[in-house]
């Protein structure tokens, strides 16, 4: 363990601006090397790094980048580490979609390797408005989905009490600190810069993961968002847990180029998102004393 050094660990919560902060840190890692920072891995999102070294088994059936990870952990585990040694620095940033997954014992597997390289680990999760939240997921859903009714009618639970609970119980509850989506949105460009300062990067730092292409998912309008789910309820996204050869994997952006109103899920579904996510709500209000969503 090397004193003064920290692992500041992003718990990245889709749609939360998690895709934004992985791009521009990724885009920035070697200005970011230069002042003592390092976003390690060969990708911007380390969900498929970690969920190799980590995870019990893998999920997915279609080839990811985390099955090069899988295949050979020692030596994956290996080459990572012998970078970590390679150069000076102070803080490494890890960013993953997936650590909301991560089982107890895959969090203390994660733990005990970060303990090899730091001093401190910090955990960073960022909550958002949860109707607005599963507006945003029931759209993302639907551009590889067919589930029409579904998505629009059955929103999806934040689930924030049970992921942030299980990462105190590995890394203690100070560890652990929450950050509000919308003030880091307040200025979409600012967005990655905002989070580095909320995180306790200093302003030189921030400055380096701002004003770059952004990266971040395309929104579509109702109608397109419905036309696309419809599409793929016919031409499904992966069939046998691949792509389909029918499909290019450029739908998406094809219909983001489509107008119309602004995408929302139904107002009887927006209630029920509402009532389903007001533990979490009362959660991170007590835990937390962030109440902006105790409406």
């Amino acid at each position: 363990m090397t004193a003064r050094r920290q692992a500041i660990v992003h718990i990245g919560h889709k749609k939360t601006g998690t895709t934004f902060i992985q791009n521009q840190f990724f885009a920035a890692r070697d200005d970011l090397r230069e002042a003592g920072v390092i976003y390690p891995f060969a990708e911007p999102n380390h969900s498929f790094a970690l969920s190799g070294l980590f995870r019990s088994g893998l999920m997915d059936r279609a080839p990811t980048p985390r099955d090069g990870y899988a295949a050979n952990r020692e030596g994956a585990r290996a080459a990572v580490d012998g970078d970590l040694r390679s150069v000076d620095w102070h803080t490494m940033v890890l960013s993953a979609e997936a650590l909301t997954q991560f089982m107890r014992n895959e969090l203390e597997a994660l733990q005990a390797w970060l303990l090899e390289h730091v001093e401190t680990i910090r955990i960073v999760f960022v909550v958002r408005d949860p109707v607005e939240w599963a507006a945003s997921v029931a759209q993302q859903h639907l551009k590889t989905q067919g589930d029409v009714d579904a998505l629009l009618h059955k929103p999806e639970t934040p689930r924030w009490a049970k992921i942030i609970t299980r990462c105190r119980e590995v890394f203690g509850a100070q560890a652990v600190t929450v950050l509000e989506y919308e003030q880091l949105a307040a200025e979409r460009e600012q967005f990655s810069a905002r989070f580095a300062l909320a995180v306790g990067l200093p302003a030189s730092v921030a400055n380096l993961v701002q004003g770059r292409e952004s990266g971040a998912n395309e929104s579509l309008s109702m109608e397109a968002a419905l036309m696309l789910g419809r599409f793929n309820a016919r031409v499904p996204e992966r069939l046998g847990g691949r792509r389909n050869p029918a499909r290019s994997g450029l739908e998406s952006r094809a219909f983001a180029g489509l107008p119309g109103q602004k995408f929302d899920l139904p107002q009887n579904a927006r209630l029920v998102a509402h009532a389903q996510s007001r533990d979490d709500v009362a959660f991170v209000a007590r835990e937390f004393g962030i109440t902006r969503y105790s409406y």
